[in-house]
C-alpha cells in the first residue's frame, strides 16, 4: 500500500497529470486511475484495512474513498490503519514530499 502511494504520487508529479487513488475498505481493495492508466490490487491474506483518516473528510472506516492526486500530490495527508491478527500498523504518506512511514501500532 505505501509503495503505491508513492508511486502515485511520483507519477502525478512527475508527469503532471491527475490521478485518483480509490481505496474500498469493504473489500479490501484500493487502485489507481489516470488518462490512459488503470491498476487495481486486493489485499492477500489476513490483513484488514481499518480505516483510513484524511482531514478534510476525517475517519473512514468503511465503504470507498477516492483521493485526488494533482500535479503536485495531494492536497493533505493520509493516513492509513492496517490490521493483521492482533497486530497494528499505521501507514503515514506525507503529502508535501510523497514520503511514506510505517509505523508498528495505530498512531494519528
Amino acid at each position: 500500500m505505501g509503495s503505491s502511494l508513492r508511486y502515485v504520487y511520483d507519477e502525478a508529479v512527475g508527469r503532471k497529470q491527475t490521478y485518483l487513488l480509490n481505496i474500498n475498505l469493504d473489500d479490501r481493495s484500493w487502485g489507481f486511475e489516470s488518462s490512459g492508466i488503470a491498476r487495481s490490487f486486493k489485499i492477500k491474506g489476513d490483513i484488514e484495512i481499518n480505516d483510513v483518516m484524511i482531514p478534510s473528510h476525517g475517519k473512514i472506516s468503511r465503504g470507498e474513498i477516492t483521493v485526488v492526486f494533482g500535479p503536485l500530490g495531494p492536497e493533505e495527508p493520509i493516513i492509513l490503519h492496517l490490521r493483521k491478527g492482533d497486530s497494528e500498523y499505521t501507514v503515514i504518506f506525507n503529502h508535501l514530499n510523497g514520503r511514506v512511514k510505517i509505523h508498528e501500532g495505530y498512531v494519528l
